[in-house]
């Protein structure tokens, strides 16, 4: 059995911190780019993941993990690696409809993911 690489992991500027984490690959629901950072849903009806959105209510409007690295899906679904636990940096992560890391940050914070400024 080979391995399928499906991302390499440049943490850019969205760790905040060594809390540990815990990685699941993922699919990406078609149709954007995603990057490094991405709060994602998982869709209850099909397991896929999109940019996590307060206004759905298909699954995706509760926070799954953050994707470590980015995916360009636009032209069909992708496979990405998201973090179901860690330490983002509040400035660098991104989410869908008019979400922001404050609409998600104790719904998050359960999962052990955590939004926080970075340590200086």
């Amino acid at each position: 059995m080979g391995l399928n690489i499906i991302g390499t992991m440049e943490y850019q500027n969205i760790l905040a911190g060594d809390f540990p984490r815990s990685t699941l690959p993922v699919t990406l629901t078609a149709g954007r780019k995603y990057a490094a950072g991405a709060v994602v849903g998982k869709a209850t009806s099909d397991s896929r993941c999109t940019l996590v959105d307060s206004s759905k209510s298909d699954g995706t409007e509760n926070v799954y993990g953050v994707l470590l690295h980015d995916v360009d899906a636009t032209d069909g679904d992708a496979l990405g690696v998201i973090s179901l636990t860690g330490e983002f940096n509040r400035n660098h992560v991104e989410f869908g409809g008019s979400d922001t890391w404050e609409t998600h940050f104790e719904e998050a914070r359960r999962l052990c993911i955590f939004f926080k400024e970075p340590a200086r």
